[in-house]
């Protein structure tokens, strides 16, 4: 559609070009119009299948564009959108690139030859500085200098690259319509997408959000952007933010309210309802609420219904509701048994809750819709009073939860008269208990077992807590009419005001039991009398769980499960299943810390739950966490005495949240922790390629969590703590390998509970691995502590591995473990350039089920053990592996081979991990508590007892300087020495008249061993010496000695 200037109306058809004015519509133009510009003046451009048209309206003339390839023409025929320059020239949206009429009348294109983004454009858009394109490549701006700015899904805020209009506002702000919604771009970078949360009928025509993906195309008006989507106009005012939403089809146009039908409604709108009668439980209630007899009513729905609950809004004060009877469009069968496809939800009545939010004094507040087809009276009565309550309720307090309104709006069919509920809206005789529903958490999808949830609820608060002869109205209009709290507030205040102890929890816990024992017991039966409900009959308790302990191998535990925020969990079981009890005599449970639970056990004296059962509350630990003699308490209360046949159900629930999330809690017979038996082991490795960030990995037979198990169960690994000087730091962990099983691995094990001893077994055959990484700050010593618990929530503290880290050059250092049970001494210029030193313990694999097997094993810090090898001390590794040595390194254990058998001390010394095997390295044993070793290389180092003889050397006891040899010499001699200790020594060499001749060694450091060192003759000038009688000495510590020797030419 175009306007001119004369206010006449184009509008472009399938049939042809129709010219409204005046109220008269003439047809114009007989071809399939595709778009229309007004030009100036009297002209009028129009896209047809044919191609393009020019048209004079004046004189009714009109010249024909068509593509022709020799002649000059438009590039194409397919013209999708037209608009006109400041020089009156049109410019098309072609399939093949932009086509425009330059300022000497001839025709030119623009396309992807000239970096147009895509060649099928869709809408032009012009501006004072270019033109913007919207094509199915993306969107184009093409400058008045003849350059393209391209804007895609890969270089944008675009989530999709068909655009299908543009449109600019007085600020320059783009606004882009799309098939994945609207577009806002401002500026260079500076994009914003409206996208639609919601997908169902009711929602998407209710909702205060865009309404549709789907856009056609847009209009501006000052701050409202126009949309037309497949669902309808929307309009979105962009100074505020709000949505507005009109959609054409939103009732059935067949479909009518007969009259006889409208005038039975208005009778009970008005005049009257079914009432009650004496014998229900609220009649009492209701007349001394209303002022009247039930029995005998004279009032209708309205009046009824604003008595007990408040009044309507009136902010048009018109003194008026206005009821809608129609057919909404829900996903109720049609007539011909299809589905329409609208969603999956149906509705008997609703109101639009965000009308009550508008400042406006609009009749829209006081809108309700009621369904009318495939409703019989009763059911649009029913719908009425409940509507209207759900109306008042949300009126009266906004912030008032769903599902106390809709619980309400069940309750007032109840309190209208309306008393047989199986002939309402999804109608039901019998109300079901929905035990793994969350009470809080409506489930929009699928609301019906809610419903019920939510009107027992009240049911049984009205039972439980009546006051005189009241039936319990008083205390449910309580909740009803509590304007300053909502949800589980305003119950427990209620509980409060009518001289209750209670609270919300307990009321949701004694229901979670009544319904359980309610569902399973004969009729015929007297009530339970503790928990017990009259008020309605359970249909049944859905969601619940057989447990068999293991019995005939079914099911074993842990039973884990998954319970939305204030909702329970039933699990039934046998006394027949008792020999498999044995073996689980202790019950441990564990709930996710974050949320509280309470548990409690059901035992009945035969198959079901009757008016004998015990009930049984169980304490948990402010972790949510309890061990429990199951077995012990069904014997304490006679379970096996008879034989005959008995259960027992263990009820929980979670009553805690706002009902929008999940919670975890598991049962099970498992009461040992996993580090038990060195179940959790850790491997420190240096990350080769950045010294300073260590890798930690860690392996245990179990799964770790840091509670429970986050997201449904799936282990975590727990934490990593690293603590030193100069940090601490709380890493989570990932998970990286699971149950890599290599045989039966079955441990005993003995547990005490109330000074009872339990001995069961587990099984270790099995590993999980974990990894983390930290990053060093600096030097130090490092405390490393793996923390976290099974998933049957046995807190778990691994062994605190200390790590050692130093930095090192070309000068000698010696670096020791903070242990003091390892060291390793560097002579200088052994390392090349600058690095970060880390010396770990490295564990054995072979204890985390058979790691050792695995490749991931030396890449994960850990070790193996040779079978015919005995460790002696732990192994240390020295890292960074790929660090190369000049000169070896000597690496030093405290180690007293005093301790070791005589006969084994041969095949005693320091070994080095190789290729996954362990080496023996020549050893020299220090008898004062230590052995060393040279090494080429870094690696993992552990004293053992080897299987084959290590090649020894023992270290001296004690200072010597021995006597040179050969002496008397020429030209050169050899002079030995013992050093029981590492230190720094000086050897010089003396003439009769006491001159230094030569320093040998001067304050020079030297390890403890067997030591030598030659003379050639010469002096410190390095020129030889006359014969004669020289003296050398030696100064190491606290040790000095002199010997003479003889030089002969």
């Amino acid at each position: 559609m175009s306007l001119d200037g004369s206010g006449t109306l184009w509008i472009g058809t399938e049939s042809g070009l129709y010219k409204y004015s005046s109220g008269i519509s003439s047809l114009y133009l007989e071809k399939e119009i595709t778009a229309i510009k007004t030009g100036a003046g009297s002209i009028l451009w129009v896209g047809t299948s044919e191609g393009l048209y020019r048209g004079d309206t004046s004189d009714s003339t009109w010249t024909a564009y068509p593509p022709v390839d020799t002649v000059n023409s438009p590039v194409s025929d397919v013209i999708n959108d037209i608009e006109i320059d400041t020089n009156g020239n049109p410019w098309l949206a072609t399939d093949k690139g932009i086509s425009y009429l330059d300022t000497q009348g001839l025709w030119q294109v623009i396309s992807s030859i000239e970096n147009l983004i895509g060649d099928n454009v869709f809408d032009l858009s012009l501006a004072t500085n270019g033109i913007w394109a919207g094509t199915d490549k993306g969107l184009a701006f093409y400058t008045n200098d003849l350059t393209f700015s391209n804007y895609s899904r890969t270089n944008s805020g675009l989530t999709t690259n068909t655009i299908r209009k543009v449109k600019l506002d007085a600020d320059g702000t783009r606004w882009i319509a799309t098939g994945d919604g609207l577009f806002r771009f401002r500026d260079t970078y500076n994009w914003w997408h409206f996208g639609m949360d919601h997908t169902n009928y009711l929602e998407a025509h209710t909702t205060d959000t865009l309404n549709s993906l789907d856009l056609r195309d847009i209009a501006l008006e000052g701050d409202d952007v126009y949309l037309a989507t497949s669902w309808g106009l929307a309009k979105h005012n962009s100074s505020n933010g709000s949505w507005e939403t009109w959609r054409g089809p939103f009732t059935d146009a067949t479909v009518y309210a007969d009259s006889a039908l409208i005038a039975a409604v208005l009778e009970a709108w008005d005049e009257q309802t079914p009432g009650l009668d004496t014998s229900h439980y609220f009649y009492n209630g209701i007349a001394s609420a209303l002022g009247i007899n039930p029995g005998g009513d004279t009032l209708g729905i309205f009046d009824e219904v604003t008595t007990l609950f408040g009044d309507v809004s009136d902010v048009d004060e018109n003194g008026k509701v206005t009821v809608f009877l129609l057919d909404i469009r829900d996903y109720w069968d049609d007539a011909d048994g299809g589905l329409d496809g609208l969603g999956d939800l149906t509705f008997d009545g609703f109101f639009l809750e965000q009308n009550l939010y508008s400042v406006e004094p609009t009749m829209r507040k006081d809108l309700l819709y009621i369904d009318v087809k495939r409703q019989s009276q009763v059911e649009v009565e029913m719908a009425l009073a409940k509507t209207l309550t759900r109306h008042i309720l949300y009126n009266g307090d906004l912030d008032e939860k769903t599902w106390v309104t809709q619980g309400f709006g069940l309750l007032s069919e109840i309190l209208t008269g309306y008393v047989d509920q199986s002939v309402g809206f999804k109608g039901f005789e019998k109300l079901n208990y929905p035990c793994q529903n969350s009470l809080l958490a409506w489930q929009s999808s699928n609301p019906y077992l809610d419903q019920q949830f939510s009107e027992l609820l009240l049911l049984f608060l009205a039972e439980k807590h009546q006051s005189g002869d009241d039936g319990g109205l008083g205390i449910v209009l309580d909740v009803a009419q509590n304007t300053s709290q909502q949800g589980t507030d305003a119950f427990t205040t209620a509980l409060s005001n009518y001289g209750s102890s209670e609270t919300f929890s307990d009321l949701f816990f004694d229901l979670s039991i009544a319904a359980t024992i309610e569902n399973w017991k004969l009729s015929s039966m007297p009530d339970h009398p503790d928990y017990s409900f009259e008020y309605h009959e359970i249909g049944s308790v859905t969601g619940y769980n057989t447990i068999y302990w293991g019995k005939n191998n079914q099911d074993d535990p842990p039973y884990e499960s998954i319970l939305p925020q204030w909702s329970s969990r039933i699990f039934n079981g046998r006394s027949s299943w008792s020999d498999a009890m044995e073996k689980f005599r202790l019950v441990k449970f564990n709930g996710v810390n974050a949320n509280h639970f309470r548990v409690a056990f059901i035992l009945n004296d035969g198959s079901k739950p009757d008016t004998s059962s015990i009930i049984i509350e169980l304490s948990l630990d402010s972790d949510a966490e309890a061990i429990y003699s199951l077995l012990d308490t069904l014997k304490a209360n006679s379970f096996f005495d008879d034989g005959n046949a008995k259960s027992y159900h263990v009820l929980y629930i979670s009553d805690l949240g706002d009902g929008s999330g999940v919670t975890q809690m598991v049962m099970s017979q498992d009461v040992v922790s996993p580090d038990a038996f060195g179940g959790i082991k850790m491997g420190v490795v240096q990350n080769p390629l950045q010294e300073t960030l260590l890798d930690l990995y860690v392996t245990s037979y179990e799964g770790l969590c840091t509670d429970v198990g986050n997201d449904a169960f799936v282990d975590d690994g727990g934490v990593v703590q690293v603590s030193s000087a100069e940090d601490t730091a709380i890493i989570a962990m990932e998970k990286l390998l699971e149950d890599e099983s290599t045989g039966e691995n079955i441990v005993p094990y003995l547990f005490t509970y109330a000074d009872t001893t339990f001995y069961d077994t587990l099984d270790a055959s099995s590993y999980f691995m974990y990894h983390a990484e930290y990053t060093i700050p600096a030097d130090g010593d490092y405390n490393i502590v793996v923390s976290g618990q099974d998933v049957s929530g046995n807190d778990a503290t691994s062994d605190v591995v200390s790590v050692t880290v130093a930095s090192i050059g070309s000068e000698a250092r010696m670096i020791a473990h903070s242990s003091g049970n390892f060291s390793i001494n560097f002579s200088e210029e052994s390392v090349q350039g600058s690095h970060t030193v880390v010396i770990a313990p490295a564990a054995e694999s072979d204890v985390s089920a058979g790691l050792n097997r695995s490749v991931i094993s030396a890449d994960a810090g850990f070790v193996g053990r040779e079978f015919d090898s005995t460790p002696l001390t732990l192994a240390y590794k020295v890292s960074p592996g790929q660090m190369l040595l000049n000169n070896p390194a000597t690496v030093r254990f405290s180690f007293d081979v005093s301790a070791v058998p005589p006969e084994d001390r041969p095949y005693v010394g320091v070994f080095r991990y190789t290729d996954g095997r362990w080496r023996a390295l020549p050893t020299h044993i220090n008898p004062e508590g230590f052995m060393e070793a040279k090494t080429d290389r870094l690696g993992s180092f552990q004293v053992q007892r080897g299987s084959a003889a290590v090649e020894q050397s023992v270290l001296p006891r004690e200072y010597a300087l021995h006597q040179n040899y050969p002496n008397p010499f020429n030209p050169a001699t050899t002079i030995r020495y013992d050093l029981p200790k590492d230190g720094n020594v000086s050897i010089y060499l003396y003439n009769v008249l006491g001159q230094v001749v030569s320093v040998l060694l001067e304050d020079s450091y030297r390890p403890a061993g067997y030591h030598s060192l030659e003379w050639n003759g010469t002096n410190s000038m390095g020129k030889q010496v006359a014969s004669g009688l020289y003296f050398y000495s030696i100064r190491a510590g606290s040790f000095t000695a002199t010997k003479q020797m003889m030089l002969v030419r």
